[in-house]
């Protein structure tokens, strides 16, 4: 066995002597535990509290009712669970095909599958829509205490991790911007729409919540990880499910934990156990993200315009954190800056982790360019980071007047004082509860002069319990203890009470589509609505594209008719679908919808296509004989005309108004001409697709001072050719066989001369959720079938499938009886395999990743080195407990020799929430000494170890 040092026999340091000295007798030690204990309490208590004011504001009794949720992207965001539930889960899959929605669409793929999981698992002991509710709002009301997690895994001092916890509360009740200006209304809905906050969340983004709270636990983790080489096996866990929860997040995780990893101490040393981490929690996601990666040319460009007002969004001049006090720019600002400040100054590394992390981020969103992600998805994070830098602030002024307290109390004067800090604290607990009910009705004089009197002997008899020996330190947790209920209570009373139109919007999402309330703040029209659905349930199965409108949200949200399939069961698809990025026909979509929809009612959300109006309806009807759509819902006057004067729709249903408001009832057509499989009329042309500006997608003159956006390939050539009605009758391809004819140029191949191919009669169509069979009268013929082109397609009893404008597929049929199935692609097996080496490599990281070392230090991200005034006496409640080299080396020392339990026992007591240098290290070094036959070196560094612990 090596020697453990030079010296056999430690030397005792004067300061370490004095910390012992001052904890010497049991009763002193016990009174250490009970405050370190109080303080673990306290934070527990906050912590609990932070989370129950945020539950609070979410209506948690309407969570509980079994109503179909409502409300922005969330009233269409219930259609996924139930259908991974009901379909994909069976076929062993977390994505797969859905017909439910853009003609198609590989639902899963590309958005996030773990919510939806987490739904579909406590579906299994709650109702479906309650379920629903749970998982939306898991994400902000975990939060809080995620960050805490987080705070205290980066070992940050007392008691910032708690003062983390309260940040966040406000950072979640963050509404946008307010006050005067022409672009504040558009700046407070983009902070709105962000990601992280309860209006974000309440708008449908709660994928986005979630995947933050795990990303907070996940970067505690990987920091205690790092700092104790122990359980790396749940970083690499977390960091998987950040990634399936949401990608944009998922880097947030990524680069943060590379900073966490550079700021801990010995870095190098630390890289391999990083390195696992990472690639661990990579392959097991690897069954979902390899095959987003390599299919994601199938997806949308939303090509949402970069935010360039880089000094407005984040340094708002106007507006505030939550409510009217205090100002954004002049208090939280300057908080974090001071909180940066303190932390480089005295040197804590988790001020310095945090303060570059959120610099990061600022530098994010002023560089990422303009691709799928928007810029704006990265200002949450440097939003939160600020937060965390101003919490970070507080904690050090906090800690300073804690410490700075007992030397301005006489000896003569504790009880005095001791008084005088409970009563002021207890009283400006009561004057922050105002919000209370009860206070707004007032208690009277009479109860007044008792909760004076209470007041006044609870202050009077706190001085009893306060041992000769322990003044101090008492004094300096009371005072602490005292501030920080003071600001906990303070931070949540203002965020409750200023939530505004969050009150509102989370009722109006959790009651429910069916709320029909007459003390509801708003009803809803759900009567109209389910006359609607239950018209549709009667018709035979098929697509329907309808107009939309903001006044469809008097059923709940402008996406309501989005629920078709998930309230007809699968019979009625709508063609307009959540996720638009998950969809390479989406911009066909909102192309097709614009001319037929009345004024103002299409959202066109698209950048860079252009789009016709009303007066072009009869192109809009071919359009939706191109996409295959056989029902059109209309309900505007300009709609409801036009309708009637085009013979290839027959009014089939109306349903009548129930409210008097617009949508006042809707008339259903049958789109005649429309089949989702038909012989083509004219042979394809194969063509290039080159990515361009969209003037010159569309053929037309670039207007100077008008953007332009770039469109890319596949998307450049097809918009052209679907805006081109002449072109309709004749898809361009980008591949085929040899005796089609071939043109470079996709502006020149739509204008060649058609080449007639022969009538195909197709029969015996037979549809599920992942296959098309069709019958054909004769062989050899191009078929279109209008379903949405996606690899994972393969025919039988056919040639192809290829990929067609605007994206579907055409299918050559060498038989009379054609089947296309989705199957499974070779990214998606490859996939599974490298997730099963990731769960190989949770076990090994678990069982078998050695432990290299010990910290130095419990502060490890917490102080680089104590502050040249730090307290002499072992203060666990505001240091976290300190660690002694001599403990470190017989910790090594008994697991080189084998002792592995008596090690861990060891390790844990000084670094552990309970560790007391006279109590638990003495208890443990006990326990070493009684084992027989104990090697004479390391029993000699025992014996020292002991007298130095048991103070004698």
């Amino acid at each position: 066995m090596p020697p453990l040092s030079n010296s056999v026999i430690p030397t005792v340091p004067e300061s370490r002597a004095r910390r012992v000295s001052a904890a010497s007798s049991i009763d002193d030690s016990s009174r250490s535990t009970q405050t370190r204990d109080w303080g673990s309490i306290l934070s527990t208590l906050v912590v609990v509290a932070s989370c129950l004011t945020v539950l609070a504001a979410l209506h948690p009794e309407l969570l509980l009712k079994s109503t179909t949720s409502a409300g922005g992207d969330m009233g269409a965001h219930v259609w996924f669970p139930a259908y991974l539930r009901d379909h994909l889960l069976g076929q062993f899959r977390v994505a797969g095909w859905a017909p439910d929605w853009f003609a198609g669409f590989p639902a899963g793929q590309f958005y996030f599958p773990l919510p939806a999981l987490a739904v579909v698992l406590l579906d299994l002991a709650l109702p479906y829509n309650v379920a629903f509710k749970f998982v939306t709002v898991i994400g902000v009301v975990m939060m809080p205490a995620a960050a805490y997690a987080f705070g205290r895994g980066l070992r940050a001092p007392r008691p910032t991790p708690t003062l983390f916890s309260l940040a966040t509360v406000l950072f979640l009740f963050f509404k946008g911007a307010s006050g005067p200006g022409p672009n504040i209304q558009t700046i407070a809905f983009n902070q709105g729409i962000m990601g992280g906050t309860l209006r974000s969340t309440l708008a449908g983004e709660f994928s986005f919540s979630i995947a933050i709270a795990l990303a907070l636990v996940f970067l505690g983790a990987f920091a205690s990880a790092l700092d104790r080489r122990t359980r790396a096996w749940i970083p690499a866990l977390l960091l998987a499910a950040t990634v399936m929860s949401h990608i944009v997040v998922a880097i947030f995780a990524v680069v943060a934990a590379l900073v966490i990893w550079v700021t801990a101490k010995r870095p190098l040393k630390s890289f391999g156990l990083a390195a696992a981490i990472g690639g661990v929690g990579a392959l097991l996601t690897a069954f979902w993200s390899l095959p987003l990666l390599a299919t994601f040319g199938y997806t949308a460009n939303m090509r949402y315009e970069k935010l360039t007002d880089y000094w407005v969004y984040l340094f708002p001049r106007e507006g505030s954190w939550v409510g009217p006090f205090p100002p954004f720019a002049w208090c939280l600002l300057s908080l974090a800056a001071i909180g940066a400040i303190s932390g480089a100054v005295l040197r804590r590394r988790s001020t310095i982790a945090i303060t570059v992390i959120t610099v990061i981020f600022g530098f994010v969103f002023i560089l990422w360019p303009e691709l799928h992600a928007w810029n704006l998805r990265f200002l949450p994070f440097w939003y939160f980071g600020l937060g965390l830098l101003a919490a970070c602030a507080v904690g050090e002024g906090v800690r300073a007047l804690a410490e700075a307290a007992p030397r301005f109390v006489p000896s003569h004067q504790d009880a005095k004082f001791v008084t005088a800090v409970v009563m002021s604290s207890v009283l400006i607990a009561i004057w922050n509860l105002r919000f209370l009910p009860f206070w707004y009705f007032g208690l009277g004089l009479l109860a007044a002069c008792a909760v004076g009197e209470g007041v006044r002997a609870l202050a009077e008899a706190a001085p009893r319990f306060v041992p000769s020996h322990q003044d101090a330190k008492f004094v300096t947790a009371v005072v602490m203890s005292s501030v920080l209920i003071a600001i906990s209570v303070f931070t949540l009373a203002r965020a409750f009470s200023t939530r505004g139109f969050l009150d509102f919007w989370a009722e109006w999402n959790f009651s429910g589509y069916e709320d029909t309330r007459a003390d509801a703040t708003r009803a809803k029209a759900w009567p109209e609505f389910e006359a609607l659905i239950n018209e549709m349930k009667t018709l035979p199965a098929g697509r329907a594209v309808w107009e939309g409108g903001g006044s469809l949200d008097n059923y709940g949200t402008p996406l309501a008719l989005e629920l078709l399939p998930y309230f007809t069961k699968g019979r009625i698809q709508s063609v307009e679908g959540l996720y638009f990025e998950s969809a390479a026909t989406t911009p066909y979509h909102f192309m097709g919808v614009s001319p037929i929809s009345g004024p103002s009612n299409a959202s066109n959300p698209v950048r860079g296509l252009d789009y016709r109006h009303i007066e072009d309806f009869s192109l809009g009807v071919r359009w939706m004989q191109v996409m295959g759509e056989d029902y059109y819902l209309a309900y505007s006057d300009a709609a409801l005309a036009a309708a009637a004067a085009d013979e290839r729709l027959t009014l089939i249903g109306t349903t009548k108004d129930t409210d008097g408001q617009d949508p006042k009832g809707w008339s259903i057509y049958r789109v005649s001409g429309s089949r989702l499989v038909e012989g083509l009329s004219a042979e394809p042309v194969v063509t290039e697709a080159h990515a361009a500006k969209q003037s010159d997608c569309f053929d037309r003159e670039r207007v100077e001072g008008i953007r332009s956006p770039r469109l890319e390939a596949w998307e450049c050539m097809s918009v052209g050719w679907f805006n081109e009605p002449s072109a309709l009758d004749r898809p361009l391809v980008v591949d085929g066989p040899e005796s089609w004819v071939r043109e470079e140029d996709p502006v020149v191949a739509r204008l060649l001369e058609r080449k007639a191919l022969p009538k195909v009669e197709v029969t015996k169509l037979k549809r599920t959720d992942h296959s098309i069979s069709f019958h054909v009268s004769r062989v050899g013929v191009p078929v279109i079938v209008r379903e949405s082109y996606y690899p994972n397609w393969r025919a039988s009893g056919a040639d192809g499938p290829y990929r067609t404008t605007p994206n579907f597929m055409v299918v050559i049929p060498t038989s009379k009886d054609v089947t296309l199935s989705y199957a499974r692609s070779g990214p998606e097996w490859i996939g599974f395999l490298l997730s099963l080496l990731g769960i190989a490599g949770v076990v090994l990281i678990a069982r078998r990743w050695p432990v290299l070392e010990e910290p130095d230090s419990m502060d490890a991200y917490g102080e680089i080195e104590p502050a040249a005034d730090a307290p002499e006496m072992y203060d666990p409640f505001l240091h976290g407990g300190e660690e002694v080299d001599d403990v470190l080396a017989l910790v090594s020392a008994l697991r080189t020799a084998g002792y592995s339990s008596e090690a861990s026992l060891l390790s844990r007591s000084r670094r552990g929430p309970r560790a007391d240098a006279g109590v638990a290290l003495a208890a443990a070094l006990e326990r070493i000494l009684r084992i027989e036959g104990l090697d004479p070196e390391i029993r000699a560094r025992s014996e020292a170890l002991a007298l130095i612990f048991d103070g004698g």
